[in-house]
């Protein structure tokens, strides 16, 4: 399946809404910008995967000993999926 690429505007203009539906919509143009731009120059020096209420919970782990996890939403209600393509 072929995806089509978006900028970031375009998917908190269409998906986001979607997901989040709440008082925050307005601010996500911002602030998830902010939030996943933190990942920009970052290497991953390897993939572990953590506990998480018996699930398999997604880590990444950079070589600058910061790291980042995938969860199902925000507030880290258990782990997510990473599209990889």
């Amino acid at each position: 399946m072929l995806m089509q690429s978006i900028t970031f505007v375009q998917f908190v203009q269409t998906a986001v809404p979607h997901v989040w539906a709440d008082k925050t919509i307005a601010n996500l143009g911002t602030v998830l910008p902010k939030h996943y731009g933190k990942l920009v120059g970052k290497t991953i020096q390897e993939i572990r995967f953590d506990n998480f209420e018996d699930a398999p919970c997604p880590v990444l782990i950079f070589t600058d000993g910061t790291s980042a996890s995938v969860m199902c939403d925000p507030e880290g209600n258990g782990p997510g999926f990473l599209d990889i393509y």
